[in-house]
């Protein structure tokens, strides 16, 4: 779905991440930046093709271990963090996708 890389320019990005200090990350794409095919496997269909936005969610099928890299330019603490599996609402809004993350 995207790359992550810190030395990418912001004007090249789809998508920004932020640790928030209730233990989760927010990650917001950028749509006019995506293809369909992205929005496909984000969303498991176009966003045209949606009726309503409420209820859409992101499966985060296995466990994801942040690198210490990217654990790094998000000042994060501790151990390496891991986004936990499971189910996350997308948030849709005219120009973003928003998905919070909760870390383990």
């Amino acid at each position: 779905m995207c790359n992550i890389d810190p030395e990418a320019k912001v004007s090249e990005t789809n998508t920004s991440l932020v640790y928030n200090q209730d233990n989760t990350i927010t990650l917001t794409i950028n749509r006019d930046k995506i293809t369909i095919a992205q929005e496909i496997e984000i969303l498991g269909q176009t966003i045209a093709s949606i009726t309503s936005y409420e209820g859409l969610y992101f499966e985060m099928e296995d466990d994801f271990i942040i690198e210490s890299n990217l654990q790094s330019e998000l000042s994060i603490q501790g151990s390496p963090p891991t986004i936990a599996s499971g189910n996350y609402l997308i948030v849709v809004t005219e120009n973003e996708l928003i998905i919070n993350f909760n870390l383990q």
